[in-house]
């Protein structure tokens, strides 16, 4: 009988042992829980206000139209004040859809959100294809 009573007990302490852990690890992730959601709702107001300046872009025709004529400043004016009411700061590039764009200039040491939208227009001649990229990041 008595090793049967040492198997119960050593079952007892490994399971003892393992809720020790899990209890060690749920306190862990509560703990870091908070600054995880902080971080995750200032990408959505982000994301958000970007989408929206990328959404009036494809929108509006004159932006279409200066989308197709590369005029950057005319887009970049629009996309700078935009951003800025959300006390965010960014920079546009202007691209054929099967490239990679780069950034006009040079971008901080920050955490850069980016995101594209294509853009495009009915021509004589058929339809014409333009990609948007916005790199976004916080002004403060």
């Amino acid at each position: 009988m008595k090793p049967l009573i040492k198997e119960k007990k050593a079952f007892i302490k490994i399971l003892e042992a393992a809720l020790a852990a899990l209890v060690l690890l749920g306190f862990v992730y509560f703990i870091t829980l908070p600054t995880y959601v902080k971080k995750t709702d200032l990408e959505d107001e982000v994301y958000r206000a970007v989408n929206a300046a990328l959404d009036e872009v494809e929108r509006n025709t004159t932006f279409r139209d200066a989308v197709f004529a590369a005029d950057l400043n005319k887009v970049q004016d629009f996309v700078t004040s935009s951003l800025g009411r959300k006390q965010l700061a960014g920079n546009i590039a202007i691209c054929n859809i099967k490239e990679v764009c780069q950034p006009t200039a040079q971008l901080p040491e920050k955490d850069i959100f980016v995101r594209e939208r294509i853009v495009s227009r009915n021509t004589p001649t058929g339809t014409e294809f333009k990609k948007v990229v916005i790199f976004a990041w916080t002004a403060f």
